[in-house]
Protein backbone atom coordinates (compact mmCIF):
# COMPACT_ATOMS: atom_id res chain seq x y z
CA UNK A 1 0.00 0.00 0.00
CA UNK A 2 1.02 3.03 -0.60
CA UNK A 3 2.03 6.04 0.93
CA UNK A 4 1.04 9.93 0.67
CA UNK A 5 2.57 12.43 2.77
CA UNK A 6 1.09 15.91 3.11
CA UNK A 7 2.45 19.16 4.96
CA UNK A 8 1.58 22.43 5.55
CA UNK A 9 1.69 25.11 8.64
CA UNK A 10 -0.58 25.19 11.46
CA UNK A 11 -0.50 28.26 14.00
CA UNK A 12 2.94 28.69 13.37
CA UNK A 13 3.84 25.00 13.53
CA UNK A 14 5.07 22.68 10.66
CA UNK A 15 3.11 19.09 10.51
CA UNK A 16 3.42 16.30 8.82
CA UNK A 17 0.61 13.77 7.83
CA UNK A 18 1.02 10.64 6.51
CA UNK A 19 -2.02 8.89 4.64
CA UNK A 20 -1.88 5.54 3.24
CA UNK A 21 -3.65 4.85 -0.07
CA UNK A 22 -6.70 3.47 0.57
CA UNK A 23 -7.71 4.90 3.50
CA UNK A 24 -11.19 6.31 4.40
CA UNK A 25 -11.68 9.18 7.19
CA UNK A 26 -12.20 8.46 11.03
CA UNK A 27 -16.40 8.26 10.99
CA UNK A 28 -18.57 10.82 12.27
CA UNK A 29 -20.41 10.43 15.30
CA UNK A 30 -23.81 8.56 14.40
CA UNK A 31 -25.14 5.24 15.36
CA UNK A 32 -24.55 2.97 12.50
CA UNK A 33 -21.73 1.65 10.39
CA UNK A 34 -23.18 3.15 7.46
CA UNK A 35 -23.56 7.20 7.53
CA UNK A 36 -27.06 9.10 7.01
CA UNK A 37 -26.61 9.88 3.20
CA UNK A 38 -25.44 6.59 2.38
CA UNK A 39 -27.46 3.90 0.33
CA UNK A 40 -29.69 2.03 2.28
CA UNK A 41 -30.30 -1.68 1.17
CA UNK A 42 -32.71 -4.68 2.12
CA UNK A 43 -32.06 -5.83 5.74
CA UNK A 44 -30.17 -2.35 6.81
CA UNK A 45 -31.17 -1.40 10.68
CA UNK A 46 -32.36 2.11 10.15
CA UNK A 47 -31.87 4.31 13.55
CA UNK A 48 -32.90 7.67 14.76
CA UNK A 49 -30.17 9.66 13.79
CA UNK A 50 -30.75 8.26 9.86
CA UNK A 51 -27.58 5.90 10.13
CA UNK A 52 -28.42 2.34 9.67
CA UNK A 53 -25.85 -0.94 10.35
CA UNK A 54 -26.91 -4.10 7.25
CA UNK A 55 -27.91 -7.11 9.62
CA UNK A 56 -25.92 -10.39 9.44
CA UNK A 57 -26.49 -13.49 12.01
CA UNK A 58 -23.16 -12.54 14.01
CA UNK A 59 -24.63 -8.68 14.69
CA UNK A 60 -24.74 -7.86 18.39
CA UNK A 61 -26.42 -4.43 18.82
CA UNK A 62 -25.93 -2.33 22.53
CA UNK A 63 -29.33 -1.78 24.37
CA UNK A 64 -28.43 2.40 23.53
CA UNK A 65 -28.68 1.15 19.76
CA UNK A 66 -31.91 -1.20 20.19
CA UNK A 67 -33.83 1.97 21.59
CA UNK A 68 -32.60 3.95 18.26
CA UNK A 69 -33.95 1.67 16.00
CA UNK A 70 -37.22 2.94 14.01
CA UNK A 71 -37.42 0.82 10.72
CA UNK A 72 -35.75 -1.60 8.79
CA UNK A 73 -35.25 -1.98 5.13
CA UNK A 74 -37.30 -4.05 2.80
CA UNK A 75 -36.92 -2.79 -0.71
CA UNK A 76 -35.02 -0.62 -3.01
CA UNK A 77 -36.50 0.02 -6.41
CA UNK A 78 -39.14 1.02 -9.13
CA UNK A 79 -41.71 -1.47 -9.39
CA UNK A 80 -43.61 0.15 -6.08
CA UNK A 81 -43.27 3.48 -7.82
CA UNK A 82 -46.27 4.89 -9.62
CA UNK A 83 -43.80 7.61 -11.77
CA UNK A 84 -40.95 5.34 -12.08
CA UNK A 85 -38.66 7.05 -9.43
CA UNK A 86 -36.76 4.61 -7.50
CA UNK A 87 -37.80 4.01 -3.91
CA UNK A 88 -36.06 3.05 -0.67
CA UNK A 89 -38.95 1.74 1.83
CA UNK A 90 -38.73 0.34 5.28
CA UNK A 91 -41.24 -1.39 7.71
CA UNK A 92 -41.83 -0.58 11.48
CA UNK A 93 -41.11 -2.65 14.01
CA UNK A 94 -44.05 -3.11 15.95
CA UNK A 95 -47.45 -4.61 14.03
CA UNK A 96 -51.39 -3.78 15.12
CA UNK A 97 -51.14 -6.28 18.24
CA UNK A 98 -54.22 -7.67 17.29
CA UNK A 99 -56.46 -8.35 14.06
CA UNK A 100 -58.32 -5.35 12.47
CA UNK A 101 -60.74 -4.57 9.95
CA UNK A 102 -59.80 -2.14 6.53
CA UNK A 103 -63.01 -0.27 7.62
CA UNK A 104 -66.08 -1.01 9.07
CA UNK A 105 -68.91 -2.33 7.61
CA UNK A 106 -70.79 0.87 8.17
CA UNK A 107 -67.88 3.41 6.61
CA UNK A 108 -68.58 4.72 3.67
CA UNK A 109 -65.29 3.21 1.73
CA UNK A 110 -66.42 -0.19 2.76
CA UNK A 111 -69.34 -0.58 -0.01
CA UNK A 112 -67.54 1.44 -2.80
CA UNK A 113 -65.22 0.99 -5.60
CA UNK A 114 -62.78 3.15 -4.77
CA UNK A 115 -61.31 3.32 -8.21
CA UNK A 116 -57.98 5.23 -7.71
CA UNK A 117 -56.28 2.89 -5.14
CA UNK A 118 -56.70 -0.42 -7.42
CA UNK A 119 -54.13 -2.48 -7.59
CA UNK A 120 -53.90 -5.84 -9.16
CA UNK A 121 -51.87 -8.53 -8.78
CA UNK A 122 -50.75 -10.58 -12.18
CA UNK A 123 -49.08 -14.26 -11.83
CA UNK A 124 -47.68 -15.42 -15.03
CA UNK A 125 -45.57 -19.00 -13.95
CA UNK A 126 -43.06 -17.89 -11.34
CA UNK A 127 -43.33 -13.90 -11.94
CA UNK A 128 -45.61 -11.58 -10.45
CA UNK A 129 -46.31 -8.25 -11.92
CA UNK A 130 -48.50 -5.45 -10.22
CA UNK A 131 -51.14 -2.79 -12.28
CA UNK A 132 -52.72 0.20 -11.17
CA UNK A 133 -51.71 2.00 -8.20
CA UNK A 134 -48.67 0.15 -6.92
CA UNK A 135 -47.69 2.73 -4.24
CA UNK A 136 -49.80 2.80 -0.76
CA UNK A 137 -48.20 6.34 0.26
CA UNK A 138 -51.60 8.27 -0.32
CA UNK A 139 -54.19 5.59 -0.21
CA UNK A 140 -55.61 6.64 2.46
CA UNK A 141 -55.85 10.30 1.27
CA UNK A 142 -56.87 9.46 -1.85
CA UNK A 143 -59.82 7.21 -0.46
CA UNK A 144 -60.85 10.77 1.06
CA UNK A 145 -60.85 12.56 -2.20
CA UNK A 146 -62.98 10.17 -4.10
CA UNK A 147 -65.41 9.84 -0.87
CA UNK A 148 -65.81 13.88 -1.40
CA UNK A 149 -66.06 13.88 -5.35
CA UNK A 150 -68.75 10.79 -4.79
CA UNK A 151 -72.49 12.27 -4.62
CA UNK A 152 -74.41 9.72 -3.07
CA UNK A 153 -72.13 9.40 0.44
CA UNK A 154 -69.97 11.80 2.59
CA UNK A 155 -66.39 11.77 3.32
CA UNK A 156 -65.79 9.96 6.86
CA UNK A 157 -62.33 9.34 6.83
CA UNK A 158 -62.00 12.32 9.69
CA UNK A 159 -63.79 9.32 12.05
CA UNK A 160 -60.56 7.46 11.64
CA UNK A 161 -61.73 4.48 13.85
CA UNK A 162 -64.14 3.44 11.03
CA UNK A 163 -60.87 2.45 9.25
CA UNK A 164 -58.80 0.34 12.11
CA UNK A 165 -55.94 -0.87 9.60
CA UNK A 166 -55.44 3.10 8.21
CA UNK A 167 -55.92 4.79 11.46
CA UNK A 168 -53.20 2.57 13.11
CA UNK A 169 -50.64 3.10 10.39
CA UNK A 170 -51.44 7.11 10.63
CA UNK A 171 -50.94 7.05 14.12
CA UNK A 172 -47.87 4.61 14.52
CA UNK A 173 -45.45 7.35 14.34
CA UNK A 174 -46.75 8.92 17.56
CA UNK A 175 -44.69 5.66 18.83
CA UNK A 176 -41.37 6.61 17.05
CA UNK A 177 -39.12 9.29 16.22
CA UNK A 178 -40.29 9.88 12.54
CA UNK A 179 -44.08 10.90 13.26
CA UNK A 180 -44.74 11.30 9.71
CA UNK A 181 -44.92 9.05 6.64
CA UNK A 182 -45.90 5.80 7.90
CA UNK A 183 -48.95 3.76 5.87
CA UNK A 184 -50.40 0.56 5.36
CA UNK A 185 -48.85 -0.91 2.55
CA UNK A 186 -50.55 -1.63 -1.17
CA UNK A 187 -50.19 -5.34 -2.65
CA UNK A 188 -46.88 -4.75 -4.32
CA UNK A 189 -45.37 -3.33 -1.36
CA UNK A 190 -46.56 -5.83 0.70
CA UNK A 191 -45.42 -8.45 -1.39
CA UNK A 192 -42.27 -7.15 -1.83
CA UNK A 193 -41.52 -7.08 1.97
CA UNK A 194 -42.79 -10.68 1.75
CA UNK A 195 -40.10 -10.95 -0.42
CA UNK A 196 -37.42 -10.24 1.74
CA UNK A 197 -39.27 -11.70 5.12
CA UNK A 198 -36.24 -13.53 6.17
CA UNK A 199 -33.38 -10.67 6.57
CA UNK A 200 -36.18 -8.06 7.60
CA UNK A 201 -37.81 -10.22 10.25
CA UNK A 202 -34.72 -11.50 11.61
CA UNK A 203 -33.13 -7.90 11.43
CA UNK A 204 -36.87 -7.10 13.32
CA UNK A 205 -36.62 -9.58 15.97
CA UNK A 206 -32.71 -8.96 17.08
CA UNK A 207 -34.17 -5.40 17.65
CA UNK A 208 -37.00 -6.50 19.90
CA UNK A 209 -39.49 -6.18 16.65
CA UNK A 210 -42.51 -8.41 16.30
CA UNK A 211 -42.05 -11.38 13.47
CA UNK A 212 -44.46 -11.97 10.32
CA UNK A 213 -44.69 -15.97 10.80
CA UNK A 214 -47.55 -17.12 8.61
CA UNK A 215 -50.07 -14.63 9.16
CA UNK A 216 -52.69 -12.64 6.89
CA UNK A 217 -51.50 -9.04 6.72
CA UNK A 218 -54.12 -6.09 5.23
CA UNK A 219 -52.84 -4.17 2.16
CA UNK A 220 -54.14 -0.61 1.10
CA UNK A 221 -55.18 -1.71 -2.12
CA UNK A 222 -58.58 -1.89 -3.24
CA UNK A 223 -60.01 -4.96 -5.53
CA UNK A 224 -61.25 -4.09 -9.03
CA UNK A 225 -62.99 -7.56 -9.42
CA UNK A 226 -65.40 -6.20 -6.13
CA UNK A 227 -66.73 -2.79 -4.51
CA UNK A 228 -66.51 -5.17 -1.12
CA UNK A 229 -62.91 -6.47 -1.15
CA UNK A 230 -59.46 -5.51 -0.57
CA UNK A 231 -56.77 -7.51 -0.90
CA UNK A 232 -54.28 -9.26 1.61
CA UNK A 233 -51.76 -11.16 1.16
CA UNK A 234 -49.98 -14.51 3.58
CA UNK A 235 -46.55 -14.34 4.85
CA UNK A 236 -46.11 -18.29 4.46
CA UNK A 237 -45.95 -18.37 1.23
CA UNK A 238 -46.71 -14.59 -0.50
CA UNK A 239 -50.24 -15.79 -1.57
CA UNK A 240 -52.82 -12.93 -1.88
CA UNK A 241 -57.09 -13.07 -0.77
CA UNK A 242 -59.76 -10.31 -1.84
CA UNK A 243 -61.14 -10.22 1.49
CA UNK A 244 -64.75 -8.21 2.32
CA UNK A 245 -62.94 -4.98 3.72
CA UNK A 246 -64.64 -5.57 7.07
CA UNK A 247 -63.33 -8.85 7.97
CA UNK A 248 -60.02 -8.89 9.94
CA UNK A 249 -56.24 -9.07 9.17
CA UNK A 250 -53.05 -7.98 11.20
CA UNK A 251 -51.17 -4.63 10.06
CA UNK A 252 -47.84 -3.82 9.17
CA UNK A 253 -46.78 -0.03 8.70
CA UNK A 254 -44.45 1.14 6.19
CA UNK A 255 -42.45 4.34 5.23
CA UNK A 256 -40.10 5.63 2.36
CA UNK A 257 -36.49 6.56 3.39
Amino acid sequence: MGKKIRTGVLAGMIFCIILSAGCTPEKSSYIGTKAPSAKKCPGDIVFSDGSCTPYSSELSLTDEQKQSVFAVVFYRGRACSNDGKKRTLAVGLHHYPNRCAWSLSKAEASKLQVSPIVCTPVRNGKTVTFEGDVDGSDNFFQIASFLTETEACADDTQTRSLYPAFSFALSYGSETCFEDGWYLPSVCELYQLFQNKAVVEAASVLCGGDCFQDKWFWSSSQCGSSRLYAYDLNFLAGDWNENSKFYEEYVCVIREL
